[in-house]
């Protein structure tokens, strides 16, 4: 039950790090390397979108590989074993054989799955919601989400798009205040309709990769852009535990404890 636990934290995990990171390439290179807009930003968003996607589904199927072969070896033998052929050949093996690991890990969970229905919805709504952390929180991110009315196959709908504004600490009751009120009073006539809302973080840095900018701290150039995103690899880990694994685990407790009384 553990390891089946904690594939499925490493993946929902990757799934909305990976999400939250390649969405906001773009004001990230703003942000921290003073891109201005213009086709150089769009061709750079792009290749670092790539690349980061490309990057995750690399360190994920490397997880899961570790972790299936803790099936059959302790961790002290696996990097015996890794010493032993050489770091760069072992390297160099997995990458030649990526594809087919990749495709061997997928089916391997697949099969191991117990719970498919519980972790569907689970997963769903960890997707949809909390963005943030909406109970451990130091900052407020203000942002402005838009109702933009689009048309698919289907008929009509309603997209919502957030524009994240400035990231502040929770104490600062009237800055926040009035930073809501001006971006309220900012809404021009061509504008669509929006509603001015504000979203809590544990942790600053976790807030800029989210999007947002800030007044406290001049964050500028690679090593500031790296810790901003071990903030956020460990914020989203913790609401990972939070709101997904902490829930998951009680349901199947509620579940099993059903299912036996039956």
């Amino acid at each position: 039950m553990v390891k089946y636990l904690t594939s499925r934290v490493l993946l929902v995990f990757f799934v909305k790090f990976t999400y939250s990171w390649v969405v906001n390439t773009k004001s990230h290179l703003i942000q921290f390397f003073d891109f201005s807009d213009g086709y150089i930003l769009e061709i750079a968003s792009y290749l670092l979108i790539f690349l980061f996607i490309a990057l995750s589904i690399f360190i994920l199927n490397i997880s899961f590989s570790i972790l299936h072969l803790t099936e059959t070896l302790s961790f002290e033998q696996i990097i015996a074993k890794t010493k032993h052929n050489g770091i760069g050949k072992s390297v160099k093996s997995y990458v030649e054989n990526f594809w087919s690991e990749l495709n061997e890990n997928f089916e391997k969970e697949v099969e191991l799955e117990r719970y498919p229905n519980l972790f569907i919805v689970y997963v769903l709504i960890f997707q949809l919601y909390p963005k943030g952390n909406p109970i451990l929180n130091n900052y407020y991110g203000i942002y402005k989400e838009y109702e933009i009315e689009k048309m698919d196959r289907q008929g009509e709908y309603t997209d919502y798009v957030e524009h994240p504004s400035y990231v502040i600490h929770k104490s600062k009751i009237s800055e926040i205040k009035g930073r809501m009120r001006n971006l309220e009073d900012e809404f021009d006539d061509d504008e669509p309709y929006y509603e001015v809302r504000k979203r809590g973080y544990l942790f600053l840095q976790a807030g800029l990769i989210d999007g947002y900018k800030s007044y406290y701290k001049e964050y500028k150039g690679f090593f500031s852009y790296i810790e901003c995103l071990l903030f956020s690899i460990f914020e989203k880990l913790i609401n990972t535990i939070m709101y997904f694994l902490i829930p998951f685990v009680l349901s199947i407790m509620i579940y099993h404890y059903k299912f036996e009384n039956k």
